[in-house]
């Protein structure tokens, strides 16, 4: 098997609370149905600092991440189709899948 990193980009935000929480069940729904595939299930994150290749600083990612987890797949194929059932793109967000790199450091 090979590791995924699956990045959330983007997103609606939520008008009530309801719909915030109902979304949250999706998204735990969506994780129990991957089971075992999901090696990390990651994190959201908020607010960023971009470093640029002068060392300045600015406020705000650079792409606008908002999340990341990582899954095992046997291909890029199976991962992309794990990643277009996530409720992340219900809310108008975007999603990147990107095969995680084995290299020794």
């Amino acid at each position: 098997m090979q590791k995924f990193l699956i990045s959330y980009y983007g997103g609606s935000s939520f008008e009530t609370a309801e719909q915030g929480q109902a979304h949250m069940a999706n998204w735990r729904a969506w994780m129990v149905n991957l089971a075992d595939a999901v090696v990390d299930a990651g994190m959201a994150v908020g607010p960023a600092k971009t470093i640029s290749s002068d060392r300045a600083v600015t406020d705000g990612d650079a792409g606008g991440l908002c999340g990341v987890t990582f899954v095992q797949a046997e291909t890029m194929e199976q991962a992309i189709e794990m990643a277009k059932t996530c409720p992340h793109l219900d809310i108008d967000g975007s999603i990147t899948v990107s095969q995680a790199m084995n290299m020794e450091m």
